[in-house]
């Protein structure tokens, strides 16, 4: 069975995760926009979306703002789109695999940068909850509960879904880097 892939093309996770899949010689579909300094994977299919698809997704960004605390009043308008952005790499997957940094103290999902308000989108969007992250600060996999909560858990192999979203920080440290490289097929 053939998984499609889902990334952002930034650097750090999301290239290492782009290079993961398609040496896997699987679909790995890349999620863009105009303006968008994305690293090339060859192998790899980029989707330019159009500033009216980014704006379908402000909704779900506003309602992540509000669930992580997060306010979106200073945001630039091209960061803003990478936010936006994110909103379309999980809005059609069935799973996420996230390398990132697991913040305590914190309403929401609790995971730090824009990797966290694309968990948070992902687990606005309801049950099932198939969502694992990497926490690079202990170097461990951590599955997300139903409830928001995050439990030790290795991460299924991805092969059991049709679309799955690969997402990260991209200050992606060498234990991150190694997280991708073990996930089997």
């Amino acid at each position: 069975m053939s998984v499609t892939f889902v990334s952002g093309g930034a650097q750090g996770a999301d290239t290492l995760w782009a290079m993961w899949a398609v040496r896997q010689g699987q679909p790995m579909d890349v999620m863009s926009f105009p303006g968008h300094r994305r690293s090339t994977v060859k192998g790899a299919k980029v989707f330019e979306l159009s500033n009216k698809e980014l704006d379908q997704a402000r909704p779900h960004l506003t309602l992540a703002g509000d669930c992580l605390g997060r306010s979106l009043a200073h945001t630039s308008e091209f960061s803003m789109k990478y936010l936006l952005r994110d909103w379309h790499i999980i809005k059609n997957a069935d799973a996420v695999f996230a390398i990132g940094n697991l913040i305590s103290g914190t309403p929401g999902i609790r995971v730090a940068g824009g990797t966290g308000w694309t968990c948070q989108m992902y687990f606005n969007r309801g049950p099932p909850v198939n969502m694992w992250l990497f926490n690079q600060f202990d170097e461990q996999w951590y599955k997300c509960s139903p409830v928001g909560d995050w439990e030790e858990s290795i991460p299924p192999t991805p092969e059991g879904f049709t679309r799955v979203a690969l997402i990260g920080s991209r200050e992606i440290t060498k234990a991150g880097a190694e997280a991708i490289s073990h996930i089997t097929l």
